[in-house]
Formats: structure tokens, sequence, C-alpha cells
């Protein structure tokens, strides 16, 4: 949310497809968070990636 707010990306909002588990509201009793993305819903509907979380942001994107 700070970055959503800081950047004002142009669009409706963020969503989270599927309440994976690991992400919030849907915490899991160890410390693993499986890997999942939040989009960004642009003006036109369309969705991207705006986000990765879980498993250390997927191994810190490939680095």
């Amino acid at each position: 949310m700070k970055r959503l707010l800081a950047e004002k990306p142009a669009g409706k909002g963020l969503v989270l497809p599927g309440m994976p588990a690991g992400s919030p509201g849907m915490e899991m009793p160890y410390d693993r968070v499986p890997p999942y993305v939040v989009e960004l819903v642009g003006d036109d509907g369309n969705t991207e990636a705006f986000a990765q979380h879980g498993h250390q942001a997927f191994a810190q994107r490939g680095q």
C-alpha cells in the first residue's frame, strides 16, 4: 500500500486473485509463504503485475 500511495500509478486499484495461502488474511502457521503476485487493475480493466511476495519475493526475482 505504501508503494501504491507513493507512486500513484494510473489505474483502479489492486487485486490478489484466488486469495493465495500466505497472503494477508490467509496466513499459514509456518514461516514460508508461497509465492503470489499482486496485480494493478488499469483504467481499461486489464491487469499487470504490481508486486511479488513469498519465497523471498521469488528468490529476489531471479537474482
